[in-house]
């Protein structure tokens, strides 16, 4: 098993913990596995926390609405629950997978050419970030955005003349 897959499923096993301790359903289990994982919790009080979960945020199903309920609270109560608060960081901000940063070098692998060797590197990283997301940069209106940069620079002006936007 890859060190990419083990990553996935501990990442799954994290919200499982998440969401079977908001159902009350025995999570000792899950949380054995994520707390050998992850030297970074305490594991008692990760449990003590997590058994009082669903009284902090009542009705929440999913680790999205617990996170959303749990940031609502006092800083003190978030305070009090620090080991769940840590958890739920880990849910927020550790990537279920490389597959962005993949895209991302892949995308520089295709741009490495004459041209990127003639630009400066920070040229270099809009061009890799615009052909990265490509479908969103396919959203933009484009007569907005030239008549934008156009009206600008007074020289800009003169060289372009007076550009209007067709589709606004």
């Amino acid at each position: 098993m890859s060190t990419e897959q083990r990553g996935m499923i501990m990442y799954a096993n994290m919200e499982s913990l998440v969401k079977t301790a908001l159902d009350r359903h025995d999570f000792s289990a899950l949380l054995n596995e994520v707390a050998n994982f992850y030297d970074d919790f305490q594991k008692s009080r990760l449990e003590t926390q997590l058994k009082m979960l669903p009284d902090i945020c009542p009705g929440s199903r999913s680790v999205t609405e617990a996170v959303h309920q749990f940031r609502q609270k006092a800083k003190e109560v978030r305070l009090l629950f620090d080991e769940v608060e840590r958890l739920f960081t880990f849910l927020l901000v550790v990537p279920a997978s490389s597959a962005t940063a993949e895209r991302s070098f892949s995308a520089l692998k295709r741009l490495k050419s004459y041209l990127r060797t003639t630009m400066s590197q920070e040229r270099l990283n809009h061009v890799t970030v615009l052909h990265v997301h490509k479908e969103r940069l396919d959203t933009v209106n484009t007569d907005k955005l030239t008549a934008e940069f156009v009206s600008r620079n007074d020289y800009r002006r003169s060289v372009f003349g007076q550009i209007t936007c067709q589709h606004v």
